[in-house]
């Protein structure tokens, strides 16, 4: 009897010394810690969450398959040790997404603004011998352009109820065919205003028959604009004073550029100070304390997003610093930019680039696209994702998450519109329209446009 309570006691204390060990990490591990053996330390976990659009996609962490359904796509994975995890989204007739995401130690690394894109999407034919299209700010008015000699024929459609109206402008003894329109919409979209071989013309699309007038008075004028609060008043700079269409004197005097937000101006001088005002050239304030130099030879324009104040001269960029009231160098070479929806994130484009910053913040320019050919548009799908055109053809969508790396989904350079017809991309001319959630394509004379891009 002895020996047998010998060897219970035995067992005894070995399986108190075996819970003893079990225990600790048992309740380590349901806590989410775990043992790093290499590190020979305990390290605590993270998770990913995953929301993406549409739903019914396959999300895939580290090779294990987690499926959103109908009512929910999102999905929660926990207990992810801190490292770099792979995350895979498929759903059969779209493009894979794919990111490598960082996860730290009692953190949620979150992956929530995911959109999955079609492989066919579908296009619709607007129109074909088309040479210029544009839509209205308010994303309703559809003006496409067609070019004769001598004469220029508009139809103006209203997407909403596709009722359509045709009208001409005839401009005797011009050759008119290879010249380059632009065209600047009213804030209100019932006018715009059309340049074309150096003339200026107003277009009043909202009147029941459509007209368009020629404006003499803006004859070898430049930075030609609507009042954003009066459309029935132009704002135009010549002989480098600006004026306004209602008034024979200039509301202000040595104008290089200016913008209009809301009732005030905003203006660099030729003395090369940046100044302010309201619309009336009146209450003059100097906003810069340091000139910035004006090349004569240089073109110079304004453009304000928010409290943002950019200053482009020939391609360079500079932004405004109302700290030390000074334009500092932003980015060189910039074609364009463009203002996201939440007016936060700021995307531009030089010849062969397409990158974006955060507005407010002191961070570095980030890449999205780089391309051996010209960069020649680009619009905000949403706050997260973009599309940009370039000359080699290519209309690409790109998300703006650099974590890890950038998904960008390049479209087909040929588009079916039926088993007897498809068109080639070529030299692409785009435009999102955030009402419809359409991308509009001119190429080779065919206006084109999808089926909704996003949810």
């Amino acid at each position: 009897m002895g020996v047998r309570k010998k060897t219970r006691l035995i067992i005894t204390i070995i399986y108190v010394v075996l819970f003893l060990i079990a225990t600790p990490s048992i309740v380590l591990y349901s806590l989410g810690y775990r043992i790093d053996f290499e590190g020979r330390k305990i390290i605590s976990t993270g998770g990913i969450y995953v929301r993406v659009l549409p739903s019914g996609a396959d999300i895939i962490i580290n090779s294990v398959k987690s499926k959103t359904g109908f009512f929910s796509n999102s999905v929660f994975v926990q207990n992810l040790s801190p490292k770099t995890h792979e995350v895979l989204i498929k759903k059969e007739g779209y493009y894979d997404y794919k990111k490598e995401l960082l996860v730290k130690e009692n953190e949620v690394t979150k992956l929530e603004n995911v959109i999955l894109f079609k492989k066919n999407i579908v296009f619709e034919l607007l129109g074909e011998d088309i040479d210029y299209f544009s839509i209205a700010p308010d994303n309703n008015v559809l003006l496409v352009v067609k070019i004769e000699k001598n004469k220029i024929n508009f139809e103006v459609t209203n997407l909403t109820n596709e009722q359509k109206q045709s009208f001409s402008l005839v401009l005797p003894k011009k050759e008119v065919k290879t010249t380059t329109l632009d065209l600047k919409w009213s804030d209100d979209s019932n006018k715009a205003l059309l340049n074309a071989g150096n003339s200026y013309f107003l277009l009043e699309s909202a009147l029941q028959t459509p007209k368009i007038t020629a404006l003499s008075i803006l004859a070898n004028s430049k930075e030609v604009s609507f009042n954003p609060q009066d459309s029935s008043q132009i704002f135009f700079i010549k002989g480098k004073n600006l004026y306004s269409d209602k008034q024979n004197t200039p509301i202000l005097k040595n104008v290089v550029a200016y913008q209009l937000i809301n009732q005030n101006i905003t203006w660099l001088s030729e003395d090369g100070f940046l100044y302010t005002s309201d619309n009336l050239g009146q209450t003059k304030n100097k906003l810069s304390s340091k000139v910035f130099p004006i090349k004569k030879d240089s073109e110079y324009k304004i453009v304000i997003f928010s409290e943002a104040i950019f200053l482009k001269e020939n391609q360079s960029l500079f932004l405004f610093n109302k700290k030390s009231n000074i334009f500092e160098n932003f980015y060189d070479n910039v074609k364009d930019l463009k203002l996201s929806l939440d007016g936060q994130k700021l995307i531009y484009f030089s010849d062969n680039e397409v990158l974006y910053s955060i507005l407010g913040h002191e961070t570095e320019s980030i890449l999205l696209k780089k391309s051996s050919e010209e960069t020649t548009d680009g619009y905000w799908l949403n706050n997260d994702y973009i599309v940009s055109a370039d000359k080699k053809n290519e209309i690409s969508i790109s998300e703006i998450d650099a974590r890890g790396n950038i998904n960008t989904v390049n479209l087909p350079q040929t588009i079916f519109i039926s088993d007897e017809k498809n068109i080639d991309v070529k030299n692409p001319k785009i435009f999102f329209n955030q009402s419809d959630k359409k991308l509009y394509i001119l190429t080779n004379g065919s206006l084109l446009a999808s089926e909704g891009l996003i949810p």
